[in-house]
């Protein structure tokens, strides 16, 4: 809105401007910015002393400063006092802020790689995470946060498939066996860490019928099944793409190592 108003006038309009603070209002009467605003590069969420938080990472352009503990939302001060003065805590939230980052940004660059099998799956893994962290943290239905994460694994793991050359023949063959098709997916991607895309796996239901049992899920393994598809989104990007946000952190221009700790 505010650059379409300064190309009409064929001037630079300073914020400060009353013209430009007069259609800032207007504008605010007539929209909610929820209907204005970039979508986020990617949601997610993390969990901390039983309950699970929004990790909401926007969309970033060019090169840029981040304070990564930003990114964390409606975390009451107490809480994220605690968080950051808690060097375990704090490890595996930065940890899976990177996952989630490699998962985004990665994510961009495959919607754009003309492949439409691949990114309709990609596409798919993403919507599931952001329908996981919504019931999760939004509603008391922990099936569906839980059949979400599960849907979110197989998608991206499927779609890296689906990148090697794997036909969709092939992926349904595979049906909807996490352990199968993670098998099959450290096989073709190399440098997979299969230990700990199993233990991943082992916080996921074990299969898609699942969602017609009723399962006394607490809110704990919600958060665990959340953070281990995401370690699998970030890790499915990594083997596909050059992303990598852990080799690109600095603290005041020394390189920032961050561990993998989860799971």
């Amino acid at each position: 809105m505010y650059r379409g108003l300064a190309i009409k006038l064929d001037r630079d309009l300073p914020f400060s401007d009353p013209l430009v603070k007069k259609a800032i209002e207007i504008f605010n009467e007539l929209y909610h910015i929820k209907d204005t605003a970039i979508p986020p590069l990617v949601i997610g969420g993390f969990l901390f002393k039983g309950s699970v938080y929004e990790i909401y990472i926007g969309q970033i352009f060019g090169s840029v400063e981040i304070n990564l503990s930003d990114f964390i939302k409606e975390i009451p001060s107490l809480r994220k006092s605690q968080l950051f003065s808690s060097k375990e805590e704090l490890e595996q939230y930065f940890d899976q802020v990177s996952d989630l980052l490699d998962f985004g940004l990665g994510f961009n660059d495959l919607k754009n790689s003309g492949n439409n099998e691949l990114s309709e799956l990609i596409d798919g893994g993403k919507s599931h995470l952001e329908s996981a962290v919504r019931a999760a943290i939004e509603s008391s239905d922990k099936e569906a946060a839980m059949h979400s994460s599960f849907l979110v694994a197989e998608l991206l793991m499927k779609g890296g498939l689906r990148q090697k050359g794997k036909t969709d023949k092939d992926l349904r063959m595979l049906s909807h066996n996490l352990f199968i098709i993670s098998k099959v997916f450290s096989n073709y991607c190399a440098g997979i860490d299969t230990m700990a895309l199993g233990r991943a796996i082992n916080y996921l239901p074990k299969g898609v019928n699942e969602r017609y049992e009723v399962k006394n899920y607490s809110t704990e393994d919600v958060g665990r099944a959340i953070m281990s598809v995401q370690f699998i989104a970030g890790l499915a990007i990594r083997a596909l793409t050059n992303r990598n946000s852990r080799e690109t952190f600095k603290n005041d221009g020394k390189p920032l190592k961050i561990l993998r700790v989860f799971p």
